[in-house]
């Protein structure tokens, strides 16, 4: 039986890189209005010869998954706060407007904003999306760790956009799944002091480089 040779984890963190440049290029063409750039960028997929099967398959993937039809806010989106006394820095992958089951079917990228970040509501939902092109987590304990990044983007997020914490939803996103239905890990509900004890427990995004 044959298998492929299982990449060394500073090849696949470089391929894990790529993809997040062109997914943010991908919704930032829509937060520009450039709708025709978006379909340019799918066309060119299959010919962009320093592209894997896998690399090509992600890309794919994203443009026809629901987050495709969906309104952009922002594209790696820088976040820092100061938190129980810390400083904590990162960079959230995207951010949609609506709740995590929103099917984007009002949305219009001809009414976007000018940048990587849209104007972000005060008071509706949104939904953060990490995409992940690595190995699906498969028990309860992986699962939860990973769901610890989720916990505190989403704790910076309503600090620095003013968004309340309970109208911010967040979800892992496996394009390394070919079957759509096993994609997606949502957050769990956690309020502020939830999270911040995961922060005094030295969880802080334990899984932050898992591209």
């Amino acid at each position: 039986i044959l298998r492929p040779v299982p990449l060394p984890p500073a090849a696949a963190a470089d391929r894990g890189t790529l993809f997040h440049e062109w997914a943010a290029d991908f919704l930032g063409a829509w937060i520009d209005g450039e709708v025709d750039e978006r379909r340019s960028m799918v066309a060119a997929i299959d010919g962009e010869d320093s592209l894997d099967a896998d690399e090509r398959a992600w890309r794919h993937r994203l443009a026809q998954s629901p987050w495709a039809r969906r309104r952009p806010l922002a594209a790696e989106l820088p976040i820092t706060a100061i938190v129980d006394g810390a400083p904590i820095n990162g960079t959230i992958d995207a951010v949609f407007a609506g709740g995590l089951d929103d099917d984007g079917t009002d949305d219009d990228p001809s009414s976007s904003g000018e940048g990587r970040t849209a104007t972000p509501p005060s008071t509706e939902a949104i939904t953060i999306v990490d995409w992940k092109t690595g190995r699906r987590p498969t028990s309860a304990d992986e699962i939860e760790n990973r769901l610890v990044q989720l916990d505190i983007y989403r704790l910076l997020l309503s600090g620095q956009w003013g968004v309340p914490l309970r109208n911010i939803h967040a979800t892992l996103y496996y394009l390394s799944q070919s079957d759509p239905r096993f994609r997606a890990i949502p957050a769990n509900d956690r309020d502020e002091s939830a999270v911040i004890a995961e922060i005094r427990e030295g969880r802080l995004l334990s899984e932050q480089s898992e591209r």
